[in-house]
C-alpha cells in the first residue's frame, strides 16, 4: 500500500515538472513601441508599436495583447510579416493560439500576387478574401488584375476566385464564373501586336489564354486586318506532371475569311478566301519508360501563316504531322512513328506506319564483342506534287552488327565492325511487286589519343593551365550489294542534299532505298584545347577538327577525293565566341559552302554578332545583329541581312523594348524588306508582352 502511494507521489511530481516546463518554454509576444503600459491583463504599445511572435510581425500605430485570451489587436497603419504573407490594413485582430486573423479594409502581397479589398479573415493555410481587387503582377495603372466577388488564398500555394473579371487597370475585357491557379504559374498568357503593313493594312493581333483549372487554359488567337478580315481560332494549353506522369499539349488555330490580295502558294495555285491554320503539339510520358510525341501542321495552303503568323511560320517553314510513341526496355527501344500528308501543296512522304526495334550494343557471353539489332517494318506512301502516280511500298528491314574494341598502351583504340543487312519490298508499284537486297559492312575505327599539359596561368582570359588533346583517327568502311536491285527499289526513303559530314557506319544511314556499294577511307585529326574550370571540371577554349574522305572505288558522279570538311569551335572567354565550318573539293580547291559568325558581349549590356551563310550558286548572305540595355527599363537592338547575289541589303529591323510597371514588355519595331516575295518592303509595329513569372 505504501509502495502504490509513493509511485503515485512520484508520478504526479513528474507530471507537473513536465507542465511546468512547457509553460516555460512558451514563446510569449514581444512587445516594444514609444509607451507601454499593462491594465487588467491588457499590454498596451502605442507610437511605432512592434509586435514579434514567432515567425509573426506586426508593426501599427497601437497594438494591445491581451493576455488570458492571447489576442492581438492592431489599429492604424498595420504591417504584418509572416514569411511569404504580407498584409496591411488599420485594424487587425489576431488569435495566436489557433492562427485566426480578421483584417478591414486590407492590402495582401503572397508573391507574386497583390491584393485589396474590404474584409479578409482566416488563417495562413487558408485566408478567405471578401470582395477584392488581385493584381497579377505589381500593381499599377496598366497592370493585369482580377475582380472578383470573393477568393481564396491556400497556404500562399494557390487561388479560387469567384465571378471573376479580368482587367488592364480598369478596363474589364474577359469573365470567368471561377478560376482555380496554382501561386508559382502565370494566370494570363498574352501578347500582342499593333502595326501596318500595306498589304495587311492597319492591324492587331493577339493571342490569349486563361485558366480554367490546374492543367488546362483555353483562349484564342484574335486578329483585325483593315485590308483582310478577321482571323479567329481557339487556344488550348494542358500540362500535366506528377512523379510517374507528364504531359504537355499545346493547340493554335486561327481561320480567317480573306478578301485580300492572296497571290498564289508554293505550288502556284491561287490562293482560296476560306485561309486556315492548325498547330497541335504534344509530349508525354510515364514511368520514364514510355513516351509519345506527335506534332500535326495542317494548312489551307502554304502561306496562311507566313502572312498572318510570321513567328510560328520561321519556325516551322516546311510543316511536319507525325506520330510517334517509344518504349524503352533494359537494352532495347520499341518504336513507332507515323507521318501523315494533310496539306495538299507538299509533296511528302508518309509511313502508315513504321514499327522499330533497336538493341543497344550488348556483349556476348561476358566477351568484348558487341552485337546490336535493328528491324523496322513500315508502309510507305509518297504523293508528288507534279501530278504523278503516287509510289507505294511495303518494306521489311533487318541489320544485324558485331563490334570490338581493342586498345594498345592507353593510346590506340581500334573498333571492327561487321553489319549484315536485309531488305525486303513488298507490293511495290515498280516493275517487281517483290524484291529483297542483301548487303553487308566490313571496317573498322582507329583513334590514336594524346595529350600535352601546360600549367600557364592568365588571369584576364580566365586560363588556369592548358591541356591539348590530339586525336588522329581512320575509318574504313566497305559496303557491298548496296547497289543490287536499285533498278527494282522504288526509292522513299533518298539520300537528301547536307552540308554536313556524311555517316559512313550503315547503322546510322537513312536513306536506305538509295543505298550503295561504298568504299571509304576516312581520315580525321581532331583537336581541342580545354583549361581548368570550378564549375564543370573543365572548359573548352578551342576545337578544331578535319576530315577527308577517299573513295577506294566509285560511283557515277563522285570524285575518288571527297569533300574535305573543316570543324572550327572558340570561346576562349565568356564575352567572345568565334565558330566556322567549310566543306572544299579537293582536287580544285573550290569552296563548295561555309558557315561562320563571331560573337562579342559585354555581360547583359550588350552583344554583337555578325555571322554568313554562303552555298556555291545558291546562298551568298551576311548578318548582324546588335542588341544594347539602356538601363532596367530599355533596351535597343538593330538586325541587317545583306544579299551578296544580289548585291543589297534584303532585310533592315530596328526595335526599341520598354518594361512597364514590370508588369508589359513593349517593343517598338520598323523592319523594311527588299526583293522579298511576300513581306513588305517596309512595316511598323508595337509588339505587347505580359510579363511571366
Amino acid at each position: 500500500m505504501q509502495t502504490n502511494i509513493r509511485n503515485i507521489i512520484i508520478g504526479c511530481a513528474i507530471f507537473a515538472q513536465v507542465i511546468s516546463t512547457l509553460q516555460g518554454d512558451r514563446v510569449k509576444p514581444h512587445l516594444s513601441a514609444d509607451k507601454l503600459f499593462e491594465d487588467k491583463g491588457i499590454a498596451y504599445a502605442q507610437g511605432n508599436a512592434l509586435l514579434k511572435y514567432n515567425d509573426i510581425l506586426v508593426e501599427a500605430d497601437e497594438v494591445k495583447y491581451l493576455r488570458n485570451e492571447n489576442i492581438i489587436e492592431a489599429n492604424g497603419k498595420i504591417r504584418l510579416t509572416n514569411n511569404d504573407l504580407r498584409l496591411a490594413g488599420d485594424k487587425l485582430s489576431y488569435q495566436l493560439n489557433t492562427g485566426h486573423f480578421k483584417l478591414d479594409t486590407f492590402r495582401i502581397g503572397v508573391p507574386p500576387y497583390h491584393g485589396e479589398g474590404n474584409s479578409l479573415n482566416g488563417t495562413k493555410e487558408k485566408i478567405n478574401l471578401g470582395k477584392s481587387t488581385i493584381y497579377l503582377q505589381t500593381p499599377g495603372a496598366w497592370a493585369l488584375n482580377i475582380k472578383s466577388s470573393a477568393a481564396t488564398l491556400y497556404s500562399t500555394e494557390r487561388l479560387e476566385a469567384k465571378d471573376v473579371t479580368f482587367r488592364i487597370g480598369r478596363l474589364p475585357f474577359f469573365y470567368l464564373p471561377k478560376i482555380s491557379q496554382p501561386l508559382k504559374e502565370s494566370m494570363i498568357r498574352f501578347k500582342g501586336n499593333i502595326g501596318h503593313r500595306s498589304n495587311l493594312g492597319a492591324y492587331f493581333q493577339s493571342d490569349i489564354l486563361f485558366p480554367i483549372n490546374d492543367s488546362l487554359r483555353i483562349g484564342s488567337a484574335l486578329d483585325i486586318y483593315t485590308q483582310r478580315g478577321l482571323l479567329i481560332g481557339p487556344a488550348v494549353d494542358y500540362s500535366l506532371k506528377n512523379k510517374r506522369h507528364s504531359i504537355e499539349s499545346r493547340f493554335r488555330s486561327g481561320y480567317i475569311d480573306d478578301h485580300g490580295n492572296k497571290g498564289t502558294d508554293v505550288a502556284g495555285n491561287n490562293i482560296s478566301e476560306d485561309r486556315f491554320y492548325i498547330e497541335y503539339k504534344h509530349q508525354q510520358s510515364f514511368d520514364n519508360r514510355f513516351y509519345l510525341n506527335s506534332s500535326i501542321s495542317i494548312w489551307e495552303d502554304s502561306e496562311t501563316e507566313r502572312d498572318f503568323r510570321p513567328d510560328l511560320f520561321r519556325d516551322n517553314q516546311q510543316p511536319d504531322s507525325f506520330i510517334e510513341g517509344t518504349y524503352i526496355g533494359k537494352n532495347f527501344f520499341l518504336s513507332t512513328f507515323t507521318r501523315i500528308k494533310p496539306n495538299d501543296f507538299q509533296a511528302g512522304l508518309e509511313r502508315l506506319p513504321e514499327f522499330r526495334f533497336d538493341s543497344i550494343p550488348t556483349p556476348i557471353l561476358n566477351s568484348n564483342i558487341y552485337q546490336s539489332i535493328n528491324a523496322g517494318i513500315a508502309r510507305l506512301v509518297e504523293h508528288p506534287l507534279s501530278g504523278a502516280p503516287k509510289i507505294e511500298s511495303n518494306r521489311y528491314d533487318l541489320l544485324y552488327s558485331l563490334t570490338d574494341n581493342f586498345k594498345f598502351r592507353n593510346s590506340l583504340t581500334i573498333r571492327p565492325v561487321s553489319s549484315f543487312r536485309l531488305t525486303h519490298y513488298s507490293n511495290t508499284t515498280g516493275d517487281r511487286k517483290n524484291f529483297t537486297r542483301i548487303m553487308g559492312e566490313f571496317g573498322f575505327d582507329a583513334e590514336f589519343q594524346y595529350q600535352g599539359i601546360w600549367n600557364y596561368q592568365n588571369t584576364k582570359w580566365k586560363i588556369n593551365g592548358l591541356r591539348h588533346l590530339l586525336r588522329p583517327n581512320f575509318s574504313y568502311r566497305y559496303h557491298p550489294g548496296g547497289l543490287s536491285g536499285n533498278n527494282d527499289i522504288i526509292a522513299a526513303d533518298r539520300d537528301v542534299f547536307t552540308t554536313s559530314l556524311p555517316s559512313i557506319d550503315l547503322t546510322d544511314i537513312r536513306h536506305i532505298d538509295e543505298l550503295i556499294d561504298q568504299h571509304t577511307l576516312r581520315f580525321g585529326l581532331e583537336n581541342l584545347l580545354q583549361t581548368r574550370d570550378d564549375t564543370y571540371g573543365s572548359r573548352d577554349l578551342l576545337e578544331l577538327n578535319f576530315y577527308q574522305d577517299l573513295n577506294l572505288t566509285t560511283n557515277p558522279g563522285e570524285d575518288e577525293w571527297a569533300f574535305f570538311y573543316t570543324q572550327f569551335a572558340s570561346q576562349p572567354a565568356p564575352w567572345l565566341s568565334v565558330h566556322l565550318t567549310s566543306r572544299i573539293t579537293p582536287e580544285n580547291l573550290t569552296l563548295q559552302d561555309i558557315s561562320s559568325g563571331i560573337s562579342v558581349n559585354d555581360g547583359d549590356i550588350w552583344k554583337l554578332t555578325f555571322s554568313s551563310v554562303y552555298l556555291q550558286n545558291e546562298i551568298d548572305q551576311y548578318y548582324l545583329t546588335f542588341d544594347y540595355r539602356i538601363n532596367n527599363k530599355w533596351k535597343m537592338g538593330a538586325k541587317w541581312r545583306f544579299d551578296a547575289r544580289l548585291d543589297e541589303l534584303t532585310e533592315q529591323r530596328y526595335a526599341l523594348r520598354q518594361r512597364i510597371a514590370n508588369a508589359w514588355d513593349i517593343e517598338y519595331h520598323v523592319s523594311i524588306h527588299n526583293g522579298s516575295t511576300r513581306e513588305d518592303e517596309t512595316s511598323i509595329g508595337v509588339k505587347f508582352y505580359l510579363l511571366q513569372f
